[in-house]
């Protein structure tokens, strides 16, 4: 019997390999540009199927016999074909996709995980392309944001939606992302911009509202997810020179250097393609002289992407990526006065310099309609900060490792699940010394398609250990999207949201000059929802320009929301010693809002136009204006009650603190042939309400001088004009000059702190 068994399974073992012995190759190429296209799915019967290489080819197993084969890919029209194989018979084929006829066809993947045409999103999702950060030579990829509608961000702390007010080093309430990692600080939270690498991008994707379901803590007021370019067929190189110099102030008082403060820098990228490998390198060297004193950025960054493909394995993709980072900068909290604003409080600035790092290995296997990836970082930040008085400096270390697997039961439904574990260690005197903290989710979505009805759920567990304190969030979202018509669709959303405290929060025990940052050992997580319901409606003037209008209406509810507060925090007898910042706790919040948004690019003749512009309403408020949710500690014993509104400079409708209530954004590029001319407005109303005690007076002594003058003086808002022109030399050379703050007007972005004035750049690019 058993010999029996043994001899049918060797004939049934022949059978499968005869019977898997024919094979289908190919490659895959856009039918407009002869670009091979990699990732394209390529389906034979019963769902088994593989995808196109670096190369855009493919290698297909199928039964001897006729196969229907599907061929589709994102962006292109889907292919259908029948392909014959004898026993044993290996067959070749070039298919070329047709690109589809749709509005603006941004492919996106940051609302769910796996790429999907903008419009049929469930959530409000803005879409950055990288010629806004060449053309304003934008350095500090945080600038970019500041363009998007919607969007602010101050001291380093994005802001989407007045989501986050004014948070000094504190944790981000918005989860920044390269190639869908997150890049945050374990130990403040706070994004790591100087990391970014902006001379490398291939789209920036901004989700506006809470995406803690699918990506964690930080995620709760939205997502920034930096998509990083891959190489094409044919090997690339660009280099960018750069320098200029910040302009006078226009108030002479401001002025405090003698010889121009200059920029200047470069940036380079290289990518190609060497046969089975994709491998991406760029940097950055740059030097900023500032324009407040001693705050210098000079910074020197390299970053590698490799992605392999091996040809034994089918199916297989693995890679490291990596960064490296070593600048030295300053950094101010407060200015000396309205008349010496370019001039920190007591002189005294925060000098930082030291190396930062990442490395990321991943590993990507699909296999028939099922896709596993596993990814991995170890990140370490490393400041010497410290100087005679005040020692800042920390060093923090983090391990980070996700594995998420999706499947594609069919064509309209996906699944995607998978688990996230993380480890962050930090050693700071800034911190009172060591802390660690222990991260640990699961998630899963399911998406499905019901021809014009497009619906998403998805759900996350995550617990998080901080030293000896446990915290734990189970959040939700779900959302739907449907074609009205052929480019209108109407879309509703539900997420939950989260964000544990972070290190410096919790810890942080300093000053910077005379003011104090203050610990709180009892601060607690922060939770909350964003619900909306939109519109997106597709237009075309022409064949050749196309655009989106979005309209969106939204609100966000925060309970136990954590702000960095401004008050007599600190013990000490003489209460000018207890001035400082501290995060707490203040209650619940809500924002409601509306915003408009229009995309476009194409031409209008002969004259290419690329527009981005939209208005956002926000009514930021306090639902707990009288909670008494911390004590001040005076003189001789006594405390006073701390709320919103004992501490609002104007708490009129209990508009929050640090918030702007409209926000407008505008960005144009006019191109005729070898010339190209763009502006960009932004508009930031009046800020109404902050911190009472920056406004105060101790009889004719102003505690914080020129604070309140500053705000009698813009009581308009914040009005930015920039300008930017370049001319193609050759194919190859392009030269360009730029002018932030075209006006040179004095903008004052939150409580003693003045902006930049206005700066030029001249800008020489070399690419083959």
């Amino acid at each position: 019997m058993i010999k029996k068994l043994f001899s049918l399974s060797i004939l049934l073992f022949f059978c499968f390999v005869t019977a898997q012995s024919q094979t289908l190759t190919g490659t895959v190429k856009d039918a407009n540009t002869g670009e091979t296209l990699i990732m394209v799915n390529v389906l034979g019967p019963n769902r088994q199927g593989t995808v196109t290489n670096n190369k855009g080819e493919f290698i297909l197993p199928l039964t001897a016999g006729t196969s229907k084969i599907q061929i589709s890919y994102i962006g292109y029209d889907a292919q259908e074909m029948e392909v014959s194989l004898k026993n044993g018979e290996t067959k070749n084929i070039d298919i070329s996709l047709i690109p589809r006829n749709e509005v603006l066809e941004t492919v996106v993947i940051s609302a769910g995980k796996f790429e999907q045409r903008i419009e049929e999103t469930t959530v409000s999702l803005e879409v950055i392309k990288p010629n806004l950060v060449e053309e304003k030579n934008i350095i500090a990829l945080q600038d970019a944001f500041n363009q998007v509608p919607g969007v602010i961000v101050t001291d380093d702390q994005a802001n989407i939606r007045s989501g986050s007010g004014w948070s000094f080093g504190a944790g981000s309430r918005v989860l920044m992302m390269v190639d869908d990692m997150p890049l945050m600080s374990p130990d403040a939270g706070q994004i790591q911009w100087k990391l970014l690498p902006n001379e490398a991008i291939y789209q920036m994707e901004v989700i506006k509202g809470a995406a803690s379901a699918l990506f964690g803590t930080g995620a709760m007021n939205g997502l920034i997810n930096v998509r990083t370019a891959i190489p094409k067929q044919e090997p690339f190189t660009e280099v960018v020179l750069y320098g200029g110099a910040y302009d006078a102030p226009k108030r002479k008082s401001l002025k405090w250097w003698t010889s121009p403060q200059a920029i200047g820098g470069l940036t380079f990228l290289h990518s190609r393609k060497i046969g089975t490998t994709d491998f991406t390198i760029s940097g950055i060297f740059t030097r900023d002289q500032g324009f407040r004193w001693q705050e210098t950025d000079d910074r020197n960054r390299i970053n590698v992407k490799t992605q392999f493909y091996p040809k034994r394995v089918k199916g297989l993709t693995w890679g490291v990526n990596a960064s490296a980072l070593y600048s030295e900068s300053g950094d101010a909290l407060l200015w000396w006065d309205y008349e010496n604003a370019y001039i920190p409080r007591d002189s005294s600035s925060a000098l930082a310099s030291g190396w930062d790092y990442y490395i990321d290995p991943f590993v990507m296997f699909r296999h028939g309609r099922g896709k596993h990836t596993l990814r991995g970082r170890y990140l370490g930040i490393n400041n010497d900060v410290a100087n005679e008085s005040t020692n800042y400096a920390n060093n923090s270390t983090y391990y980070y490792a996700e594995y998420q697997y999706q499947h594609f039961l069919s064509d309209d439904l996906w699944i995607t699940a998978g688990m996230v574990g993380a480890l962050a260690y930090s050693q700071s005197a800034v911190f009172d010394g060591y802390h660690e903290s222990e991260n640990g989710a699961f998630f899963a979505q399911v998406d499905k398609t019901f021809k014009r009805l497009s619906i998403s759920g998805g759900f996350r567990y995550e617990a998080f250990k901080l030293d000896d304190r446990n915290f734990s969030k189970p959040v939700l979202r779900a959302g739907a999207n449907y074609k009205i018509a052929k480019a209108t669709f109407l879309r509703a959303s539900y997420g939950g949201g989260y964000r544990f405290p972070s290190m410096a929060e919790v810890f942080t025990k300093t000053n910077v000059g005379s003011t104090g940052v203050y610990p709180n050992y009892e601060l607690l997580p922060e939770s909350g929802w964003t619900a909306e319901i939109g519109l997106k409606q597709g237009f075309q003037v022409s064949d050749t320009w196309k655009g989106f209008l979005d309209i969106a209406a939204f609100i966000n509810h925060f309970d136990n929301m954590t702000e960095f507060s401004f008050g007599f925090w600190g013990s000490s007898p003489n209460p000018f010693d207890n001035l400082g910042f501290k995060s707490v706790n203040v209650g619940a919040t809500e924002i409601r809002g509306l915003e408009a948004t229009i995309t476009s690019q194409g031409k209008i003749g002969p004259v290419g136009l690329r527009l981005l512009t939209g208005y956002s309403f926000m009514n930021p408020v306090s639902l707990a204006p009288d909670l008494v949710y911390a004590n001040y500690k005076l003189a001789g014993g006594k405390t006073e009650d701390v709320s919103y509104e004992s501490t609002s400079s104007d708490p009129t409708n209990n508009i929050l603190k640090y918030r702007y209530k409209h926000l407008f954004r505008f960005d144009v590029q006019f191109e005729y042939k070898k010339i190209g001319l763009g502006t960009s407005i932004k508009y930031n109303d009046y800020m109404q309400n902050i911190d009472k005690i920056f406004e105060e007076s101790l009889g004719n002594f102003e505690l914080f001088p020129g604070v309140k003058e500053s705000r009698q003086n813009f009581k308009s808002g914040d009005l930015i004009f920039d300008a930017r022109a370049y001319y193609d030399i050759t194919k190859n050379w392009r030269v360009s000059f730029i002018v932030d703050n075209l006006t040179n007007r004095e903008v004052v972005s939150r409580p003693s702190q003045l902006g930049p004035p206005r700066k030029y750049t001249v800008q020489v690019k070399f690419s083959i």
